[in-house]
């Protein structure tokens, strides 16, 4: 089996990838952020949606995630504003209304990106 430079083998890395587009064509909150769930409390949406990012990103978790965490997380903000200015009928991005400290502070949206710093092998 052929190596890659760092050591992985390439069936591997193909395997990651074909995951990664399979999760990007099917990102987590998409389905939880449709339109059928306007009708449900922010909190608990968030908590749903906090416990898919958080499984994905365990299962995720191995190599260099930082750039996939961070691409994750602006999906996750964008669509978690675009269920709160549906749910509430408001125009425009929601960035006034839904700014991230809002998003992140009030309701508990969890970041992936910050998980990085607590991983075992970041901290050599």
């Amino acid at each position: 089996m052929f190596h890659g430079p760092r050591g992985s083998s390439m069936a591997e890395k193909r395997r990651g990838r074909e995951q990664w587009r399979e999760l990007v064509g099917g990102w987590p909150c998409s389905g939880l952020t449709s339109r059928r769930w306007l009708l449900l409390d922010p909190q608990e949406r968030v908590g749903r949606l906090n416990r898919t990012l958080i499984g994905w990103a365990n299962y995720f978790s191995l190599g260099p995630v930082s750039s996939a965490y961070r691409a994750v997380d602006q999906h996750a903000r964008g669509r978690l504003r675009w269920w709160l200015r549906k749910k509430h009928k408001q125009p425009g991005q929601g960035t006034a209304r839904f700014p991230d400290a809002h998003l992140y502070d009030v309701l508990g949206l969890q970041r992936l990106s910050v998980r990085t710093r607590n991983l075992r092998w970041a901290n050599a």
